[in-house]
């Protein structure tokens, strides 16, 4: 569902052309007393015009005074208003949610996007996008934005901070002042309001951390339903805390490093192993997989991606590659990150990474890293 309000100016062509099809109608019918009729006509023609432009005032009184609300958090301002996604100004960014074959007939957001910009814009997403990638795809934006970026939520919630947080980047680098997205999960997912909230915050607090907007100065939320706007309003009024790191970390003391083994029934343990049965690997049997828990690398990694997406202007700039080496190695791998000096035995590294796991495997008896190649 959408509000919508045609404009005083829109509203008076329209019952002109209205009124002026109804005489016509009348010259041409085979009623005898015409001039009486006439008189009739337009008098009631009058009154229906009257009582539409009443209401229409009234909605355009109502959608003026609709609730909105204001926080800020670092450099970038959240506006959540009570409203559809077409009744805010026109913005630089509209952020729609798609499913991962970006088929725009099947969202709420996408049907509303096709109704006002046409056709055109489903032609355009899946054939000639002005940039492309799994996660995403940019189009035109019609009369509504500059650009619409067309965004696949990840399917596991862990990595919806992190993915939500590249997308902001993405705007940014785009040139973007104002975004305007939905309430990304809450639809088809059905992901709670306050989870949906969180992602959001816990994004563009590790964007203010790690990479200080250039031009992203506010990100406008239409919750067209009032629980919603509600649950927006009550979270964005007192976050938690931000620990400077992703949160399902869960609770990590700065200045420390932690190993979190991951259970074997997890998303993130099977995401993790698809990803390394991809290289196919000569491995009879992993015995454990621990995600690398240290903030202060973290943000050395973050810091370092963030120049290169401002260096090339493009915030997909990594791939994942896997690393094997000795115990005695990964240690200092664990606690002081990759070093060209820890290789010549295993051969070079040329690559700045994130080690932000660490797999075990029986058969070469070595720690093998996830690496994020820049």
């Amino acid at each position: 569902m959408e509000n919508s309000c045609i404009s005083e100016t829109d509203f008076e062509h329209v019952h002109q052309q209205s009124k002026a099809a109804a005489l016509e109608c009348l010259e041409k019918s085979s009623i005898r007393d015409k001039e009486k009729f006439f008189h009739t006509l337009k008098t009631a023609i009058k009154q229906e015009h009257d009582k539409a432009l009443e209401r229409l005032n009234t909605v355009a009184e109502q959608q003026a005074t609709k609730p909105m609300h204001n926080f800020k958090f670092g450099e970038i301002i959240v506006q959540v208003a009570n409203c559809g996604i077409t009744d805010l100004p026109k913005s630089n960014i509209i952020v729609n949610s798609v499913r991962p074959d970006f088929n725009l007939v099947r969202g709420q957001v996408s049907r509303i996007l096709l109704r006002h910009v046409g056709p055109q814009l489903q032609t355009e997403c899946k054939n000639n996008p002005k940039f492309a990638t799994e996660s995403y795809r940019i189009t035109s934006g019609g009369n509504l934005c500059d650009h619409i970026v067309h965004y696949v939520l990840p399917n596991e919630e862990y990595q919806i901070e992190e993915s939500i947080m590249e997308l902001l980047e993405k705007c940014d680098t785009l040139g973007a002042i104002t975004v305007v997205m939905p309430v990304l999960g809450s639809g088809n997912r059905g992901i709670p309001v306050a989870r949906c909230a969180h992602f959001l915050w816990a994004a563009i607090c590790l964007l203010n951390s790690y990479r200080k907007p250039t031009h992203l100065n506010c990100i406008k939320i239409p919750a067209y339903y009032v629980i919603v706007f509600n649950g927006l309003v009550e979270f964005f009024n007192k976050p938690p805390k931000f620990l400077g790191f992703p949160t399902h970390w869960g609770n990590v003391s700065k200045g420390t490093t932690e190993m979190k083994s991951l259970a074997s029934d997890s998303k993130e343990y099977n995401a993790v192993v698809a990803a390394f049965l991809k290289s196919n690997p000569p491995v009879k049997k992993i015995v454990l997989i621990e995600r690398i828990q240290n903030p202060s690398l973290y943000k050395q990694y973050e810091g370092k991606r963030e120049a290169m997406v401002d260096k090339v202007q493009n915030s997909v700039i990594e791939r994942e590659l896997f690393h094997g080496t000795t115990e005695e190695a990964s240690n200092k791998i664990i606690n002081n990150y990759f070093n060209r000096s820890y290789a010549g035995k295993h051969g070079m590294l040329f690559i700045y990474s994130s080690s932000e796991y660490n797999l075990l495997q029986l058969y070469l008896n070595k720690s093998i890293f996830i690496l994020k190649q820049f």
